[in-house]
């Protein structure tokens, strides 16, 4: 069980080094309860298909069955328990200094796992460097355009993020793509995952209420 364990967490980690350039790089965001939520997937999974592989060829030849579907509900509720323990938002945007410096950090565990400690050593002041990197450097105002309209991105010491729209959003004809597609992969790209998200407009209406909405409601996502 415990070979089993380890086994799976190293296959998980080695998924999200895999997936971290591609997160950084797309602005996309990244779960914390992935590694979690495959390990309680996988103890899960295996009953469930095997008592509905049961239940189907029991249902084929004729044969009472109830008691096992009963079963195979009390998993379900468990399983859906268990889910429903997970906050609402567990996802976070990194920058590419960030996600350099996770693998790199991660990369180093596995080489320490492997028993080249030099190439540990190596690897984790590598990853050393870049935190103290990643800390130092102070982030930069940046400005999304659209023609002649245009979103600022200025933040702020406190870990707020000020966004300056000048019509990039109040003239938008989708409010809700250009939030999820554009706006928000920037903001994770260049900021990670800031505490609160502020909008002001120059033009106050219908579009920027929901841009409002839409951005509080995915400050971490």
């Amino acid at each position: 069980m415990i070979k089993h364990l380890q086994e799976t967490v190293t296959t998980q980690l080695v998924m999200t080094m895999a997936v971290l350039p591609f997160v950084a790089t797309w602005g996309l965001s990244l779960s914390l309860l992935s590694v979690a939520g495959n390990l309680i997937h996988s103890l899960f999974l295996t009953p469930f298909l095997f008592l509905s592989s049961i239940i189907f060829c029991t249902e084929l030849l004729g044969i009472p069955n109830r008691a096992l579907i009963a079963l195979l509900a009390l998993l379900h509720r468990v399983w859906a328990g268990v889910l429903s323990l997970a906050p609402a938002t567990v996802t976070i945007g990194i920058t590419p200094l960030t996600a350099a410096t996770a693998f790199f950090t991660l990369a180093a565990f596995f080489a320490w796992r492997t028993r080249h400690t030099r190439a540990a050593g190596a690897l984790l002041a590598l990853s050393l460097g870049l935190s103290i990197v990643n800390a130092a450097l102070p982030h930069r105002i940046t400005t999304l355009h659209n023609n002649t309209y245009t979103l600022t991105c200025t933040p702020r010491n406190d870990g707020v993020l000020l966004l300056s729209d000048n019509g990039f959003i109040s003239r938008t004809k989708n409010t809700e793509s250009l939030i999820t597609y554009t706006v928000l992969p920037h903001i994770r790209q260049h900021y990670g995952t800031p505490k609160r998200i502020l909008l002001q407009a120059q033009n106050e209406g219908m579009r920027i209420r929901n841009a409002r909405k839409l951005l509080r409601t995915s400050v971490i996502k």
